[in-house]
């Protein structure tokens, strides 16, 4: 069982958003500022992300194992994402697989975590695009250890349920995403997945 309800969950995103569309000042947003100063709290833990990203790469050295939280190591970043993200890249596994991925993100505003999977496959009408949220045999060791070291680097974080996380926000736009499209995955961790 989760610390929150989801009820609570989208409190705290109205904390983090504005409702309805984005306003063209939106930097100007109390909303905006608060993201901004979770941001600029959370670049004390990102020592310890990068920690995790390392401990994998080092448990997996056959595969990429990606930061996408680079934006921490820029002076003035801007807050567009709720979360630390990274992902391991699996090697394609058939001809009709373009690529083969692990993501997971752990927000900075709630204390969750999540899991996917993603993988593009291409046939007779194009590519096809999908994101998974439970794993194939070959994923399980590579999930098993991503939510270990997460787990042991960030232990007051548990993993968000996909039901939660799915949730509709009313009346939430992200930066991707628009009002009654977003996601509690999306305005918690990020809309860039």
């Amino acid at each position: 069982m989760m610390k929150h309800s989801a009820a609570e969950l989208i409190d705290v995103v109205h904390h983090y958003f504005p409702v309805g569309y984005w306003p063209e000042d939106v930097q100007t947003t109390i909303e905006y500022q608060r993201r901004l100063d979770a941001h600029n709290r959370a670049k004390s833990d990102y020592p310890v992300w990068r920690l995790v990203l390392r401990r994998l790469r080092d448990s997996f050295p056959n595969v990429e194992v990606r930061n996408e939280s680079l934006r921490f190591e820029a002076s003035e970043a801007v807050p567009i994402d709720r979360c630390f993200a990274g992902t391991v890249e699996l090697p394609p596994r058939s001809n009709r697989e373009q690529n083969h991925r692990l993501g997971f993100r752990l927000s900075f505003v709630v204390p969750y975590y999540f899991l996917y999977s993603t993988h593009q496959l291409t046939d007779v009408e194009g590519l096809d695009f999908r994101i998974e949220f439970s794993f194939t045999e070959d994923e399980i060791p590579f999930a098993t250890a991503i939510e270990r070291e997460m787990a042991e680097a960030f232990p007051q974080h548990e993993k968000m349920s996909t039901d939660v996380g799915k949730i509709i926000v009313p009346n939430i736009a992200t930066s991707l995403r628009l009002p009654d499209e977003a996601t509690l995955f999306d305005c918690l961790f990020s809309d860039h997945w």
